[in-house]
């Protein structure tokens, strides 16, 4: 997993705020991410919250560049991420894997840290 909590920026009052905290750093998920394509293995990798969902949608699209790989990229979960993440998830072929039993359970939760 990139992140065990969610890791989002949260608005408030116009200013952004990093929230939550991140399992591997940037450069290790894109380097795990790039690894993976090269030896054409399906990845699947976990992001809660629009900053782990950006850090998965980055290693993954710089995974790709310059390469031509079936691999399947996964995205887990992608609770708190912004609608406007959506079309860039779509354009570079990630598949969603949505749990809707952690939405409605934790649905509360999400919205809290959303701001």
């Amino acid at each position: 997993r990139a992140y065990p909590s969610p890791a989002i920026d949260k608005m408030h009052h116009g200013c952004c705020a990093h929230t939550g905290v991140a399992f591997y750093p940037k450069a290790e998920v894109g380097r795990l991410a790039r690894r993976a394509v090269e030896l054409d293995i399906a990845t699947a990798i976990h992001g809660m919250g629009n900053c782990a969902v950006n850090t998965v949608m980055d290693a993954y699209e710089n995974s790709r560049r310059g390469r031509s790989s079936d691999a399947v990229l996964r995205l887990e979960h992608a609770f708190v991420a912004e609608p406007a993440q959506a079309p860039r998830m779509a354009d570079l072929g990630i598949d969603l894997v949505a749990n809707p039993g952690l939405a409605w359970l934790w649905g509360e939760v999400f919205d809290m840290w959303r701001g």
